[in-house]
């Protein structure tokens, strides 16, 4: 049936309208298994995203949640085929564009993430998987947001899956401004991003909306620093979750109001000395939402003395803990990714909580230098 595109009036009824036509004929056959070639390197999930993830990523028939795991993996990818549910999308090789890695990045953002369910192989840019997607909205057919990740077809590094005939590998050689899937290198040197990359990087994780990125733009900019790099350290604390308590704090309380009261909170995970220090407390950060609670964020980041955050690491070290950029403390407990965080405890004691207490809430993370790393092997944005 041919389509009389003069009567559309927004994006969502043309995509619609491609997928369930008035017709007799199921292109898809009740399929939702099909092969797609992955976009961007696979990265771990922190336990935020993985949260979540799933939380916003359910079975709408069975209501069922992504299953339970020690580890996930993220990549986007296309889906492969003539009646592919991708193929209204710019493919990210067209010639047309294949030259403008922010034109290629956007493209790509647009696409599928899919999450591994099982272990296996990290995935990499032009690998094969079979994937699946769930029911999607609104009549529509798919969730083209999220999908599984089910096994690997086959390796890559000799497939040329899209039109141009170029590796989607090499697309990740360069420094990408919207590039997904972030490293440990930290070796970003172009301009400040902006809202539509933070958005297009995290879409779909947590509160994330184009509010949200459009307000995280405002606090950088009065920070002085790359708003990407405050998307970055939030999507490692909170995943962008404003009503988020720590987790390991929240199992020693019996009620949500106690753990509300005594634990960590919100966005960057505010602390309740924290919050009364900024004049409002962790229960009330509780109630507010994502752009709600930027206000307290700009109003912690800009209460830390002379700080600078001309990096990522600077937002890393005062986030976690605004002590290790103190020179007293760094002189008795090291410097930079060296300053030993749970020696710190053990010799200040701040709030009464010892080294083990650091320990308990905080078992994979000893120095700077550990959550440098965690953070950045989930940063959406190079850093």
């Amino acid at each position: 049936m041919a389509i009389d595109w003069s009567v559309l009036t927004d994006p969502k009824e043309a995509i619609n309208l491609i997928f369930k036509q008035d017709d007799t004929y199921d292109a898809y056959q009740n399929n939702n298994i099909f092969q797609a070639v992955v976009l961007t390197p696979g990265q771990k999930l922190s336990y935020h995203e993985s949260a979540a993830l799933q939380n916003s990523f359910k079975d709408r028939e069975a209501g069922s949640q992504m299953p339970a795991g020690p580890t996930r993996i993220g990549f986007r990818a296309r889906i492969l085929g003539p009646n592919s549910p991708h193929n209204f999308l710019p493919e990210p090789q067209n010639p047309d564009f294949a030259e403008d890695p922010e034109a290629t990045a956007r493209i790509i953002a647009l696409h599928t993430t899919f999450i591994t369910t099982t272990g296996g192989n990290m995935p990499k840019p032009d690998d094969v998987w079979n994937v699946s997607l769930r029911g999607g909205a609104d009549d529509a057919p798919f969730n083209l947001q999220f999908g599984d990740a089910l096994e690997q077809c086959s390796d890559g590094s000799n497939s040329r899956h899209v039109r141009g005939g170029g590796s989607l590998s090499s697309l990740f050689d360069s420094e990408t401004p919207g590039y997904v899937g972030g490293g440990s290198d930290c070796s970003y040197t172009g301009p400040n991003r902006g809202a539509e990359e933070i958005y297009a990087a995290y879409e779909g994780l947590g509160e994330m909306s184009m509010d949200l990125a459009e307000k995280i733009v405002d606090v950088g900019n009065a920070m002085g620093t790359d708003p990407a790099y405050v998307a970055n350290q939030m999507a490692m604390e909170s995943g962008f979750q404003s009503s988020i308590i720590n987790t390991v704090c929240k199992a020693d309380y019996s009620t949500t109001a106690d753990a509300v009261a005594n634990c960590a909170v919100g966005m960057i995970q505010f602390m309740p000395s924290t919050a009364t220090g900024l004049g409002t407390t962790t229960a009330a950060l509780y109630e507010m939402s994502a752009v709600e609670q930027m206000t307290y964020v700009q109003k912690f980041y800009l209460s830390q003395g002379n700080a600078s955050y001309n990096s990522q690491s600077d937002l890393y070290g005062t986030t976690f803990l605004p002590a290790s950029r103190v020179d007293a403390y760094q002189e008795k407990y090291g410097y930079g990714g060296d300053f030993n965080i749970r020696d710190f405890y053990e010799g200040e004691k701040p709030g009464g909580c010892d080294g083990d207490c650091y320990s308990k809430h905080n078992p994979t993370i000893n120095t700077i230098g550990e959550y440098t790393s965690h953070a950045n092997a989930n940063a959406r944005l190079k850093c």
